[in-house]
């Protein structure tokens, strides 16, 4: 399949993984404590967003749909959203980073 390109409305995007060894998903399979699921988001642009015009709404949506979180309620998460300036050379990005509760 050929690499995504905003240009190409025909390309799909690639998922970008960890090189490190082992699952995406460390704790995968392991019971998951019982506080909440911090998220924090970080979007790499070229021109930074005004901050009430970056929604990630549709993210954790999808992150509760693919069953990656259980929900998005206030006891369920936490959330931190972030943007910052891409690097000289460095693409566009989102970032989505999760630490799971600490198991009991």
């Amino acid at each position: 399949m050929p690499n995504h390109s905003p240009h190409n409305p025909h390309t799909l995007p690639e998922l970008e993984r960890d090189s490190s060894p082992g699952t995406l998903a460390t704790n995968e399979g392991e019971e998951v404590g019982a506080g909440r699921v911090h998220l924090r988001i970080v979007s790499i642009r070229k021109r930074l967003l005004d901050p009430d015009n970056l929604s990630v709404k549709w993210l954790i949506d999808c992150l509760r749909y693919a069953r990656i979180i259980q929900g998005d309620e206030p006891d369920k998460i936490t959330l931190q959203v972030e943007q910052r300036k891409c690097a000289k050379g460095e693409a566009e990005a989102t970032q989505i980073f999760i630490t799971l509760p600490p198991k009991a």
